[in-house]
C-alpha cells in the first residue's frame, strides 16, 4: 500500500480566454437594431473619439480634395 500524497490537491489554472470569446460572451449585449446601445457598450470615450475622428477626417478629406481638383482643372485649362 502506498502512502497518501502529502501535497494538497492541485487547483487547475484559470481558463485563458481570447478577446473574441469575451466579445461573444458579453452579458450586456444590446437588443437587435439598437445602434446607440451597441456603440455605448464600448464606452462613451470611444464613441466621442469615433465621432471626432469621423468629423475631422471628413473635413481633412474635403480640404485636401478641393485644392487638388482645382489644380487639375487649372492645369487642363492652361493647356488649351
Amino acid at each position: 500500500m502506498t502512502a497518501p500524497d502529502p501535497r494538497p490537491e492541485a487547483v487547475p489554472p484559470p481558463r485563458q480566454t481570447r478577446w473574441s470569446d469575451r466579445i461573444k460572451q458579453s452579458d450586456t449585449e444590446p437588443e437587435r437594431g439598437n445602434l446607440v446601445a451597441w456603440l455605448t457598450s464600448f464606452g462613451w470615450p470611444a464613441v466621442i473619439g469615433m465621432a471626432i475622428f469621423a468629423v475631422g477626417g471628413s473635413i481633412a478629406a474635403y480640404l485636401l480634395v478641393k485644392p487638388g481638383w482645382r489644380l487639375r482643372v487649372w492645369l487642363k485649362r492652361r493647356r488649351r
